[in-house]
């Protein structure tokens, strides 16, 4: 297929360089001169302007998604969408659309759609697709890792655009999620927020372990292959219930009295009781009895 990227930065640049390994027909945008300059250099497909992307079946858009006073600031991203706006108006074969950028939930589908749609005078899902398409990637590593996904998630407004970026990444035989915009943006997001939850409970037992005299990484290295959370990666995974039994509830009541006394604020653990009292108000439906039986 005939791929345009969007943005050269980790993201855009992994991506690209990944499509063409696999002989897709790539072509590299950026704003930034030095970027596509360096990419020439390697040998890859760019362009100055993004009118040179007419004619591409796949257009991914993989500008960054700046945090500012706690909100995502999607400039760049509605930038890209308007220009590339012009470029979807000039050919008449079916394209997709595909965000790569970190999202919220539902920004695809209440700001970026509607932008589309005001600069297009093309009609949505018979002109053109529009999907969500998260990237999982280490800064570091992010070629190896675009090429060794361990999933790809395809969010999409239509069945079209959705089976145009399935049969892209036909060839990574990698498990693929179908779903909408939002739940695809929510995978995304949420899933550097549990990244960012396991840090801050290792964290919190690196404090309890110093403050008490504990021994943090012979803990940490147990924990990795004795906790049932952690070495079955999809256990404690089905929301909707609250944990009973007589482990959980008694262990997390006894440890937070016990950090209590070692004088360190336990509001990590303190989160974790208060949320699965609210879970505790929540009547069990027929299927979360089904997930529970089956744990």
């Amino acid at each position: 297929m005939k791929v345009s990227i969007i943005g050269a930065g980790v993201v855009g640049k992994a991506t690209g360089m990944g499509l063409h390994k696999y002989g897709h027909d790539v072509l590299f945008y950026d704003v930034d001169e030095q970027k596509l300059k360096i990419l020439a250099e390697q040998g890859y497909r760019v362009t100055e302007t993004l009118k040179s992307a007419r004619g591409f079946d796949i257009h991914m858009i993989c500008v960054p998604s700046l945090l500012v006073d706690g909100k995502f600031d999607i400039i760049p991203l509605e930038a890209a969408i308007t220009e590339l706006s012009e470029v979807l108006v000039q050919q008449d074969a079916y394209q997709a659309v595909v965000v790569r950028s970190t999202l919220l939930p539902f920004t695809t589908e209440r700001k970026v759609i509607p932008l589309l749609q005001n600069c297009c005078p093309l009609r949505l899902g018979r002109d053109y697709g529009i999907c969500y398409n998260p990237e999982f990637l280490r800064e570091a590593y992010a070629l190896e890792d675009f090429l060794q996904p361990p999933a790809i998630v395809i969010g999409e407004v239509d069945e079209r655009s959705g089976n145009m970026l399935a049969e892209l990444y036909a060839p990574f035989q990698s498990p693929q999620f179908r779903t909408t915009l939002g739940n695809a943006e929510a995978i995304k997001c949420f899933s550097n927020v549990y990244n960012a939850t396991k840090v801050s409970f290792f964290n919190m037992l690196y404090l309890i372990a110093q403050r008490s005299g504990l021994d943090h990484e012979i803990i940490s290295q147990a924990l990795s292959k004795c906790s049932l959370g952690i070495r079955n990666a999809e256990y404690y995974t089905r929301g909707g219930w609250a944990f009973g039994g007589e482990c959980l509830p008694k262990d997390l009541a006894a440890s937070i009295t016990f950090i209590k006394e070692q004088g360190i604020d336990p509001k990590l653990f303190e989160t974790v009781a208060k949320i699965n009292e609210e879970m505790k108000k929540i009547p069990l439906t027929s299927s979360h009895m089904g997930q529970l039986c089956s744990l």
